[in-house]
């Protein structure tokens, strides 16, 4: 497995002209459909060419002006429910602009990621992800990806009352989908305990300890699973007990596999360097990664021929 990840990793490093921009693409297209897929409202957007060429684009530029593209195509399915809903959107969207996207622009993904892992029952694997990869600069893009989540949600319930409602009804949208969200506990709490878990797992990712990274994913799944289990009794919150579980055990398979990716360290091979100036003395711990170089041995056929007498 190790030869593998490593030659796979040789062969993008090789060819990162042509990786780059096909990864790109993929997670493009695969946001776009599943913005489309959540939200869904605007026939006109919904359409597999401009996916394909919104993709096409996205895949030369940054991951920033993806998540633009995807926040464009919210704006757009939003308007088609309500000029109010769409005003709405647009100022959550603002906000986490103005007030973190543009300071940190690169975690901007995890904000509309966290929809689509909802849409994949992995929204419990969210804090663990988050803590061990990005640490508590995501905790503002967690927080505003829960919200972005349950605006779906309470879009979703509005737009089956509005099919409903006669010509004498009057719903304001606006009102229906911000009442209903500042009062949902199960949002605020689960805000709450993605924050905890997304700080746990951080201070214990990098703590100077043997395996780390796994006491990390696995303390912060454990906290993370007792913190909502309590939470739907203590709360009386509406999260499901079972998805808690499978969904933490979800995260922590996924966890692993990234940190198989990315690289896992050999202690068998730890190294303590002491050195000094004329101020201070420094011993330094190196901890090498587990690494197999696959060896490439020439095999040279010698072919002899017989003398004939």
């Amino acid at each position: 497995m190790l030869t593998i990840r490593d030659e796979i990793k040789t062969i993008l490093s090789r060819y990162d002209y042509i990786a780059t921009p096909c990864f790109r693409f993929v997670l493009a297209f695969v946001l776009f459909i599943s913005v489309n897929h959540i939200f869904g409202y605007s026939a006109s957007i919904d359409k597999i060419a401009i996916i394909f060429m919104s993709s096409v684009v996205c895949a030369f530029l940054s991951v920033e002006f993806m998540v633009l593209i995807a926040g464009l195509f919210m704006l757009v399915h939003t308007f088609a429910v309500g000029i109010d809903v769409a005003a709405v959107f647009f100022a959550l969207f603002l906000i986490m602009y103005c007030s973190y996207l543009r300071f940190f622009p690169k975690c901007g993904i995890i904000m509309i990621l966290i929809p689509l892992l909802y849409s994949m029952n992995l929204q419990y694997a969210i804090p663990i992800l988050v803590g061990f990869l990005v640490g508590p600069i995501g905790l503002i893009p967690a927080a505003f990806g829960v919200v972005l989540h349950y605006f779906s949600v309470y879009l979703r319930g509005l737009t089956e009352i509005l099919a409903t409602a006669t010509e004498e009804d009057t719903i304001q949208g606006f009102n229906y989908i911000l009442t209903g969200m500042f009062a949902d506990k199960d949002m605020i709490f689960t805000i709450v305990v993605f924050c905890v878990v997304i700080v746990i797992t951080y201070a214990l990712y990098h703590m100077p300890m043997k395996y780390a990274w796994i006491i990390a994913i696995v303390s912060g799944d454990v906290m993370n699973m007792i913190l909502l289990l309590m939470g739907s009794f203590m709360v009386d919150s509406k999260l499901e007990n079972v998805n808690i579980m499978i969904g933490s055990v979800m995260g922590i398979v996924v966890a692993v596999i990234i940190q198989f990716v990315k690289g896992i360290v050999d202690y068998s091979r730890t190294e303590v360097v002491q050195f000094e100036d004329d101020d201070y003395y420094y011993y330094v711990k190196a901890v090498p990664k587990l690494n197999v170089s696959a060896e490439h041995v020439n095999v040279k056929k010698i072919h002899t021929r017989g003398r004939r007498g």
